[in-house]
């Protein structure tokens, strides 16, 4: 094990196949690491292969709970509104178009 120093305080983490993503103390917003492949990430910067820092998930704060799929992340914020970003087949993202890729909305 490697220590993971960011200085941000970590609510919760979740890790997907190759992607992970945390929420951070006070704020509850989102950052996200590893494979971006289909957005996974969240970041809106498509060409982003991966990264191996966290990258903020622009746009998202007050969120109490973050899930990662293989391929996508799912975000609850504290008034219940659900969020939904990555590969979205199989309507993992939740969405009626059942291939859509997406940031989060």
């Amino acid at each position: 094990p490697k220590v993971c120093s960011f200085n941000i305080l970590i609510r919760q983490v979740s890790c997907g196949e190759d992607h992970t993503a945390f929420i951070v103390e006070p704020s509850g917003q989102v950052y996200a690491m590893g494979n971006n492949s289909d957005g996974k990430l969240g970041v809106g910067q498509p060409n982003l292969k991966y990264s191996n820092v966290p990258c903020l998930v622009d746009g998202l704060q007050g969120i109490t709970k973050v899930a990662c799929g293989s391929s996508h992340t799912l975000a609850i914020h504290e008034n219940g509104t659900a969020f939904s970003w990555g590969q979205g087949y199989n309507g993992a993202l939740g969405l009626n178009d059942l291939g859509s890729q997406d940031r989060p909305r």
